[in-house]
């Protein structure tokens, strides 16, 4: 059951940094900030936008600042906060074992 839920955490993780890169390429202007400038992000940079909305730290050092982009960002904290709770929902209602 953990490893299901680490394996859909990180697939979640991956598909979505995937997403960042490929819209941020795709788009007519970046839609990050980095470090205080607009630039396109690479691979790394958006799986790390990715762990970090996951993991709900928001350091605030990669910025969405396209519409497209926010929106995935919006996707992706949606369905993290979805996985989270079916995982603790799944942790709950298993039964207890008897010590012999």
């Amino acid at each position: 059951m953990i490893d299901s839920f680490f394996a859909r955490y990180s697939l979640l993780t991956i598909v979505f940094g995937s997403l960042f890169t490929i819209a941020d390429r795709f788009s007519i202007t970046p839609g990050f900030v980095v470090g205080g400038e607009v630039r396109p992000i690479t691979f790394a940079e958006g799986l790390y936008v990715s762990i970090v909305t996951l993991s709900a730290v928001g350091y605030g050092d990669i910025v969405a600042s396209g519409p497209a982009v926010r929106m995935l960002v919006a996707v992706e904290i949606f369905l993290g906060v979805m996985l989270i709770l079916f995982g603790v929902q799944a942790i709950l209602s298993t039964p207890a074992r008897k010590k012999d």
